[in-house]
């Protein structure tokens, strides 16, 4: 897998989970606010399983990495796994 098929999400809090809009299998059919919540960021293979990753300006808030073929189907509220952090002011 390249660090480019990974989504960089913004992850909204409601009440003891978390949400988010993307898109599964690219962007070319996109409906209105579909990605919302992508964040483009830039990445770079610095060892074996080790990426460099910059970032652009985030604010507070929580995020995740969401590798691809994580979302089981459009309807589905299990996406698997997703790497989660928060950034705090």
């Amino acid at each position: 897998m390249a660090i480019t098929e990974y989504q960089l999400i913004h992850l909204h809090e409601q009440n003891d989970s978390r949400e988010f809009r993307t898109v599964t299998g690219g962007i070319m059919h996109v409906s209105g606010g579909a990605t919302k919540d992508v964040i483009p960021f830039e990445g770079k293979k610095v060892s074996n399983r080790i990426y460099k990753m910059v970032l652009p300006s985030l604010g507070a808030g929580e995020y995740g990495f969401l590798p691809p073929g994580a979302v089981t189907s459009a309807s589905s509220a299990s996406i698997g796994k997703m790497f989660t952090f928060r950034l705090l002011e």
